[in-house]
């Protein structure tokens, strides 16, 4: 019986023999296209809209298969005597190329642990350095720090001077906290700001090998960015990683290692003597914003300062002595 086989424009004509398996018309169909002969086929076949497997075989239709009148076919192709698909002589067929790759034949390699993770959508732009511009604004924990510390906290913007510092250890800049103040839209974290008397003003040093236009992508390592800012005495980032404090007598911005260098008694650059009052570590965890927060509370109800109650300690002491 002769069946038609399409392939891209071609329709060539071919016989089934009994008893014939689709793998061998296969065979057969790409030798008469001058496909080279490999292991595995080039072709797959389809007919009516359903892929033939390579263990189909053909048998005629009187040999037990039943049908109704109406389709009445010249021939079956079996399946394991289970699924049979019915054709008649002259039935099309459409040969369609399979297409390489992805099954470990060479064209690909296979995925890392680190790769599948990264493309399920909970982890997707942040497992290692992958990152893609669809993923970029993925907050993580890294890009958190480092808006912390490049971000003004009152209105997200790139921090510019003039900056001032809360006293919860928040940078801003100040004119986008006026205009909060003014129009009261300042956000939950910044409500102990009440008026400018709750800010002082921040000394910030440039980072000079800083890029205007860094972009700063999930999933990378913020180790190796040049970010705006840095500690003019120890020379590092002001990133997040690396504690920085600000001194409230010189009004300087300095790592925490810095300070702690000049035996944590004066400013390092203006050698101000500084008192551990003085000293608000800047983008702190919880509880260091709660001591800072309990020592407002303090300020404002007008309780003496550790600083304070050294000072009238001493006072104390040199009045004895002299009496």
């Amino acid at each position: 019986m002769q069946l038609l086989f399409r392939c891209d424009k071609q329709l060539l004509p071919l016989d089934a023999a009994e008893n014939e398996s689709v793998t061998s018309l296969t065979s057969r169909l790409e030798q008469k296209l001058g496909y080279a002969s490999t292991c595995s086929p080039h072709l797959r076949l389809l007919h009516s809209g359903r892929q033939l497997s390579g263990e189909q075989y053909v048998r005629s239709a009187a040999c037990g298969a039943t049908t109704s009148a109406d389709e009445a076919p010249d021939m079956i192709l079996l399946h394991d005597d289970a699924s049979c698909v019915f054709v008649s002589s002259g039935s099309e067929f459409h040969a369609v190329a399979r297409v390489r790759g992805g099954g470990g034949d060479g064209g690909v390699y296979p995925l890392t642990h680190a790769e599948l993770k990264w493309m399920t959508p909970s982890e997707m732009g942040v497992s290692g350095k992958a990152w893609t511009k669809q993923w970029s604004d993925k907050a993580t924990e890294e890009t958190i720090r480092i808006d912390r510390c490049t971000l003004c906290s009152a209105s997200t913007q790139p921090l510019t001077p003039p900056i001032v510092v809360t006293e919860l250890g928040y940078l801003c800049n100040k004119e986008a906290l006026i205009e909060g103040l003014l129009s009261k839209t300042l956000p939950p974290h910044l409500s102990h700001v009440k008026s400018l008397k709750d800010v002082l003003d921040a000394k910030l040093t440039p980072n000079p090998h800083a890029k205007p236009d860094a972009d700063f992508k999930a999933g990378a390592d913020t180790a190796e960015m040049e970010v705006p800012f840095c500690c003019p005495v120890a020379d590092v980032p002001f990133n997040g990683r690396h504690p920085f404090v600000y001194l409230k007598p010189s009004g300087y911005v300095v790592s925490e290692r810095a300070y702690k260098q000049m035996g944590g008694s004066k400013c390092p650059i203006s050698e101000v003597p500084c008192t551990a009052d003085d000293v608000i570590i800047l983008n702190g965890n919880e509880e260091q914003r709660e001591q800072l927060a309990e020592r407002c509370a303090r300020r404002h109800a007008g309780a003496p300062t550790d600083a304070r109650l050294a000072s009238l300690t001493r006072g104390f002491a040199e009045k004895e002595r002299v009496l």
